[in-house]
């Protein structure tokens, strides 16, 4: 890499070339291109091409970042440096010039210079910066770019960047970091005050004034009394400065205010936990957690690349427990470096344990439960009459386990109307303990959810159970009136007095009932944990009654069964034998639906027991539905019949035609599945059209499917297009995802009976898609099957 290298300047002292040349073999020797430079170590690539060619010293802080890239003696290059400098070097800096900064103006000389107080030297009030800051490299260019440099602001107008963001996400490393990058360009100094905003008692802005007017060189005794009269000073003696003002942990705006400058040659850095949406900022910085690389680097960083890589799987485990705060990792990262004998894995299995998670992140004057008490301390406790404080809120919030949780289903859990439970929720979305992923869509970040999950534990007992039942109710009244606009099988027992129907719901067609299902789909399964936590047995051993046409729309199994083991659980404890026996049948339901016809049985049979004792036939009629399907898939043909029979019997004592038309239909595809063309046909002629009047759409898709394939057996294939064709138009309509994958099968079947190959695969290759998230072992076995597999049979064996 010679070539890249110009000559050095001819007068370059020999400790300077030395240094020169230091740098360049290490650069070489790591393999890094001037621009790496510029991203690891936050220096332009113009500043280390300058560096490089020996047209300046390298500054003293670039020179550390160097070292600890490249793995160089630090202490000797800084050795090298000084004497470089003595020697007659080149030009230093006092710092590298900021990633796409333009180069600063000479200073401009200040007329009113002999009526402020003169000061002995440039004001230095930074705090030390971290000597291992990492990452944010986006966030520093931004602000960077946003503080001009010296004199080049327009007049009488500070430039203003405002980093916002929750406790311990690294606001103040963030901050001083780019205030130390950018000091260079304020030949007056940095002013710095943290303002305590999160502290029960913030900084008063008269008092940092106060401070500000010595450090000035302000005599003790002609300090104004009033604020005003300081800020006015403030801004008198500052006005022609080229000073940076860093304002850490910012309160409010109006806390703020006074401090500003009104100085075209200064700049001014805020950060806070809220929001400041009033400020006016060149820029304004919303710090999220950190990426996940990122987070790796600061670990390595702190603790050691090498230790942490000799275990990746245990240093993920960490990361994902740190859920991307600086705040924690560092914790992390100190915990290791001062406990040698520790292996990652140790603090791995610690910090796993939810309980104790914010217990083990805490270290020295480190603890990031302390950080979230400052900003819960923010939080007021009052509220008007029939509203809820913001405090309160974020208690409640923390007793639910869901992701994310929507507006209205916040308002029930607050016992509140939609216009204050919003304005609660935004409170704490201001103060950042708490995220807006969406309109009316709100969420934690990890780690305080566990903190509002130990508040949430402090509210007295009777309100906790009070409020998660007015969520849980809510939530199956929502289920309820979603499952109520979608064709599909309705549940045969009411909600009632279980459903809470407030606040207000509203679907204008299926497709939006079928959108909110899906939106909460995590919730509906968080429901049932929830109610048997709170002891709430009548919700938890009815919920998958409602649950359960949405589970088998979307092949969601595995939560089903979650909610159908929480609801045995509570139907037992009730002594209520019909959720019992309903608790069941789900299930056995999920067992079939897996291809686990004798464990399904067996809980079809239990179900079917207890059904007879009390005398409930349509509970009858659907075990027995239930059992027919069970024995068919196991290749039963006769049980299955026999089985469909017996339900269709017990359907005509007194069921509603629409269900004597779905045992009917039952039977119809039963007789399918046994090549019965006559008998399923006569069946299908007299159940089809009556759904079809009555848009039971549910019954009529399955049907169409059944003769689809019946016809392709007899040969009428372009009966059976048709037919396939117009049930996959149906199953979609539904969102029946794992009856539509099943339907696209058959109707690529069809086509490639037909020689329509393309559309064939085509067919084919959209059910793979669906089997993939339903039924794994289905896909396989088409995808196996399809044309370039090796085999030329398509149909399901």
């Amino acid at each position: 890499m010679a070539n890249e290298w110009a000559e050095l300047p001819a007068g370059l002292n020999e400790a300077a070339r030395g240094l020169v040349g230091a740098l360049r073999a290490a650069k070489d020797a790591a393999g890094l291109s001037l621009a790496q430079l510029a991203t690891h170590t936050h220096y332009s690539r113009a500043s280390w091409e300058r560096w490089l060619n020996g047209k300046r010293l390298v500054t003293p802080s670039a020179l550390t970042g160097f070292a600890r890239l490249t793995g160089l003696d630090g202490a000797a290059l800084g050795a090298l440096l000084e004497r470089a400098a003595l020697d007659g070097g080149p030009p230093p800096r006092a710092e590298a010039a900021p990633i796409a900064a333009p180069e600063a103006p000479a200073p401009r000389p200040n007329p009113s210079a002999a009526a402020a107080p003169a000061t002995a030297r440039a004001i230095a009030q930074l705090p030390l910066a971290v000597s291992d800051f990492t990452g944010r490299a986006t966030q520093i260019e931004t602000m960077l770019n946003a503080l001009p440099r010296s004199g080049s602001g327009a007049a009488g107008q500070t430039p203003v960047v405002v980093v916002c963001g929750g406790g311990g996400v690294g606001k103040t490393t963030l901050a001083v970091h780019v205030a130390h990058q950018a000091a260079q360009h304020y030949p007056d100094g940095a002013l710095y005050v943290d303002l305590r905003g999160v502290d029960a008692n913030p900084r008063d802005p008269a008092d940092v004034l106060a401070s500000w007017l010595s450090a000035l060189g302000e005599a003790p005794e002609t300090v104004p009394a009033s604020l005003d009269d300081r800020a006015n000073r403030f801004r008198t003696l500052v006005r022609d400065k080229a000073l940076l003002v860093l304002l850490d942990n910012a309160h409010d705006a109006a806390q703020i205010r006074p401090l500003i400058p009104a100085s075209g040659r200064g700049a001014l850095i805020v950060t806070s936990r809220a929001q400041l949406a009033h400020l006016p900022a060149a820029a304004r910085i919303q710090l999220e957690p950190m990426t996940y690389s990122e987070s790796l680097a600061l670990l390595e960083n702190v603790a050691g690349a090498h230790r942490i890589g000799r275990e990746p799987k245990a240093a993920a485990t960490v990361l994902d427990a740190c859920a991307g705060l600086p705040l924690a990792l560092r914790i992390c990262a100190a915990r290791l470096e001062t406990r040698p004998s520790w292996s990652v894995q140790t603090l791995a299995e610690r910090i796993s344990n939810e309980h104790r998670r914010l217990d083990e992140l805490s270290v020295g004057d480190l603890a990031t439960r302390s950080s979230f008490d400052m900003s819960y301390a923010l939080l007021s406790e009052e509220a008007e009459p029939a509203a809820i404080s913001a405090a309160r809120a974020f208690r409640l919030l923390g007793l639910t386990t869901f992701p994310d949780i929507g507006l209205q289903a916040a308002a029930a859990l607050f016992g509140a109307d939609l216009e204050r439970a919003e304005f609660a929720l935004e409170t704490l979305v201001d103060v950042h303990l708490l995220e807006s992923p969406s309109p009316e869509r709100y969420r934690f970040h990890d780690l305080i959810a566990l903190y509002a999950g130990e508040r949430g534990a402090t509210e007295p007992e009777e309100e906790q159970r009070a409020a998660i039942s007015r969520l849980c109710s809510w939530y199956v009244y929502g289920c309820e009136l979603a499952i109520g606009r979608l064709n599909v099988v309705q549940p045969f027992e009411a909600a009632g007095d279980l459903a809470l129907r407030t606040p207000e719901l509203e679907f204008a067609d299926s497709a939006a009932a079928l959108a909110w299902l899906d939106a909460e789909a995590a919730a509906l399964t968080a429901v049932s944990r929830l109610a048997e936590r709170h002891a709430l047995h009548e919700i938890a051993a009815f919920h998958p009654n409602i649950m359960y046409p949405y589970a088998d729309l979307r092949g969601r199994w595995d939560e089903f069964a979650e909610t159908c083991a929480i609801a045995l659980r509570a139907a037992r404890t009730l002594g209520a034998e019909n959720a019992e026996a309903t608790a069941l049948n789900g299930l056995g339901w999920v067992h079939y639906r897996k291809n686990e016809t004798d464990p399904a049985m067996a809980r079809f049979s239990q179900a079917l027991e207890i059904f007879e004792r009390v005398g409930r036939p349509i509970g009858e009629a659907m075990t027995l539905e239930l059992m027919a399907h069970a024995a068919s898939s196991a290749g039963d043909g006769e049980r299955a019949l026999d089985l469909q029979r017996r339900a269709l019997d017990k359907t005509r004592l007194g069921a509603d035609r629409h269900v004597v038309l779905v045992a009917t239909g039952n039977l119809a595809l039963d007789y399918a599945k046994m090549g019965r063309h006559r008998e399923f046909f006569e069946l299908s002629e007299e159940v089809v059209p009556e759904a079809r009047s009555r848009s039971l759409t549910y019954i009529v898709a399955p049907m169409l499917e059944a003769a689809g394939e019946l016809h392709l057996e007899l040969g009428r294939v372009q009966e059976a297009v048709d037919a396939l064709t117009e049930s996959v138009e149906l199953f979609t309509a539904l969102g029946n995802q794992p009856s539509l994958a099943d339907a696209l099968e058959f109707l690529g079947n069809a086509y490639a009976a037909a020689g329509e190959q393309d559309r064939a695969v085509a067919s084919w290759t959209e059910a793979v898609a669906l089997f993939d998230a339903c039924d794994p072992r289905r896909a396989e076995d088409l995808r196996e099957r399809m044309p370039g597999s090796g085999s030329a049979a398509h149909r399901r064996s």
